[in-house]
C-alpha cells in the first residue's frame, strides 16, 4: 500500500513540473512572436 502512494506522489510531482515546463515554453513562444512582429513593423 505504501508503494502505491509513493507512486502517486511521484507522478503528481511530475504532473506539475511538466505542466511548469509547459508554461514556460508557451511565455517563450510568445516572446518570440512579439519579437517577430515589431520586425515586420521595421
Amino acid at each position: 500500500m505504501r508503494k502505491i502512494s509513493i507512486k502517486l506522489k511521484r507522478c503528481s510531482h511530475i504532473g506539475i513540473m511538466s505542466a511548469d515546463f509547459q508554461h514556460k515554453l508557451d511565455i517563450v513562444v510568445e516572446g518570440q512572436q512579439m519579437v517577430a512582429e515589431k520586425l515586420e513593423f521595421t
